[in-house]
């Protein structure tokens, strides 16, 4: 009798508790709800000038001044759009770029401004806003390369020289549709490790977007680089853009309401001109 009680009352137990597991799961709340409601969004972004910096005082870690301290061209776009929205409560959070998507998919965070580009196999996970920006990949080369690689394909020429990526991002593909075998292509977190391998030889180039590439010859004179604008002429430019939930298509739509009278206006252009974007790196208008 006493098991038979106890197992009713075990029973009883499971069904309360996953009535009450029922009632206080996570609902997958309306980003774009939290944002009308004055509440904060949360944007993650990763360092790779110009389209991510930070300001001095980020990097001395001063609190104060964090969120200020995010630049580049995708914060700088993100902010203006949300200023036009009416959303101005943002805490900006730090990832590897690699980690960004997972992110934003676990709830983490709401939206990516890190000049993210939109591939066919990252819009199965994610939304993508309307392109912010056409760029061409780039190599960087250290000078005293004899001769220096013309081109991604052309580096296959030279089997002990190596290619420095970001992980996750295009450009790995884009190695591997150049022929380099995986041994010679290496991953680096961000922009600047990449950087520092080049500079010490663990690498002998470094493949990223163009705009980034001339701005990091443009930071370090001293670095006597060799810069190829366009590393695979015959690829199609890049479409960097703001980044979303599957879930969240309303707030993705309402920034892109307003990214379509944004971009391309005076406005826009002397924003983003700072970071070394040109009229010819930014989209048509919308009509």
């Amino acid at each position: 009798m006493r098991r038979s009680y106890g197992m009713a009352a075990l029973a009883l137990a499971l069904a309360m508790t996953a009535v009450l597991g029922w009632i206080f799961l996570p609902t997958g709340e309306d980003a774009l709800v939290r944002a009308r409601e004055g509440r904060t969004l949360r944007v993650g972004y990763a360092l790779e000038a110009p389209f991510v910096i930070l300001s001095p005082q980020v990097v001395a870690n001063d609190p104060e001044l964090r969120e200020a301290g995010v630049g580049g061209e995708a914060p700088t776009v993100l902010r203006a759009v949300l200023g036009r929205l009416g959303f101005n409560r943002v805490e900006w959070l730090r990832s590897d770029f690699g980690s960004l998507i997972h992110e934003l998919e676990s709830g983490r965070i709401d939206i990516i401004a890190a000049g993210m580009y939109i591939t066919p196999a990252r819009e199965v996970r994610v939304l993508f806003s309307r392109p912010t920006a056409h760029v061409r990949t780039g190599m960087l080369q250290l000078e005293g390369m004899d001769p220096p690689a013309k081109n991604l394909a052309d580096l296959r020429s030279y089997p002990d020289r190596r290619l420095g990526v970001l992980a996750g991002a295009v450009e790995l593909t884009l190695a591997g549709e150049a022929g380099l075998s995986p041994e010679r292509v290496l991953a680096y977190p961000d922009a600047a490790s990449a950087l520092q391998a080049l500079q010490n030889g663990r690498v002998e180039a470094m493949a990223l977007s163009s705009v980034s590439l001339r701005y990091l010859e443009w930071m370090y004179p001293e670095g006597h680089f060799v810069l190829v604008d366009e590393a695979m002429p015959e690829a199609a430019p890049g479409r960097p853009a703001l980044v979303f939930r599957k879930s969240d298509r309303r707030l993705r739509d309402a920034v892109d309401g307003v990214l379509a009278e944004y971009l391309g206006s005076a406005e826009h252009l002397a924003a983003v001109a700072e970071f070394g974007f040109t009229a010819a790196d930014i989209p048509e208008r919308a009509p």
